[in-house]
């Protein structure tokens, strides 16, 4: 989902270097500028490269939530949606499961109780969100997803 949202917004942008969407005023907000700068400012401290696929693969998950919430109305409806070809094409039939699943990412990692999480529903929401982009891609996740052989081992009662 990442990739995709990166390839529709770099469409017609510089290949080499940080001269695209990531830097531009113009597509995002302050909050997400900062997050790019604090990547920008992590990287040149490991020395490392800066380039737009850098900047883009060490955004953190709550980045991408707020790339399809109601401040990007106009940038979904022009090119965004691009990046789930196979979506309704409605803004928050793709902002919904992604928040729903970066949630669930923040309370996995840290250490927060699934009992009481619908884990079908979250797996169902990950699945749709892979399918929008590429319903290939869901295909193979569903293939060697093993959460369905959990759920079924799972006492009733723990499900909440």
């Amino acid at each position: 989902m990442r990739n995709a949202v990166h390839d529709c917004l770099k469409t017609g942008q510089y290949e080499d270097g940080l001269h695209s969407w990531v830097v531009d005023p113009e597509v995002l907000r302050p909050p997400e500028m900062t997050a790019v700068g604090n990547v920008v400012t992590r990287l040149r401290r490991r020395r490392k490269r800066v380039s737009d696929d850098r900047v883009v693969a060490a955004l953190p998950l709550s980045f991408w939530p707020r790339m399809v919430d109601t401040n990007y109305e106009d940038l979904w409806m022009t090119r965004l949606h691009h990046a789930f070809p196979h979506s309704s094409g409605l803004r928050k039939a793709v902002a919904g499961p992604l928040n729903r699943m970066a949630h669930l990412r923040n309370d996995i990692a840290h250490h927060k109780s699934l009992l009481g999480v619908p884990v079908a529903e979250r797996q169902r929401d990950l699945l749709g969100l892979a399918a929008a982009v590429d319903p290939a891609a869901a295909g193979w996740i569903a293939g060697i997803s093993q959460v369905e052989a959990m759920l079924a081992q799972t006492p009733l009662d723990a499900l909440g």
